[in-house]
């Protein structure tokens, strides 16, 4: 990853309660990172999670829109699994043609 000393970042910190914070790159070594959120807390350079031996880290977050938009799909992905399709064959039929004609299109 190709962070710089002094880029804007967001923290997904899993503390007490999962919330995520503006903060600032303050070093960018050739393994770590860490940021003005916590001067203790650093990160894997590759995978922008926490260097840590208690399972859950916290982790960076490059682009906040990017990030805010994979939520947004992830929900409805879940929100599609569990929703109670009750539906007759024909309208189906009329969903697979729907998709179809999308799936098509995207090729």
């Amino acid at each position: 990853m190709n962070v710089k000393k002094g880029q804007k970042v967001w923290i997904y910190a899993r503390m007490r309660e999962s919330k995520i914070t503006e903060t600032v790159v303050v070093t960018s070594g050739a393994k770590y990172i860490t940021t003005d959120y916590d001067s203790r807390l650093k990160f894997n350079k590759e995978t922008l999670r926490e260097i840590d031996g208690r399972g859950y880290g916290s982790y960076l977050i490059l682009d906040i829109e990017e990030y805010k938009l994979e939520q947004y799909y992830n929900e409805l992905i879940y929100k599609l699994k569990k929703f109670d399709w009750k539906i007759d064959r024909e309208k189906l039929d009329n969903i697979a043609k729907i998709l179809e004609i999308n799936l098509i299109s995207l090729k």
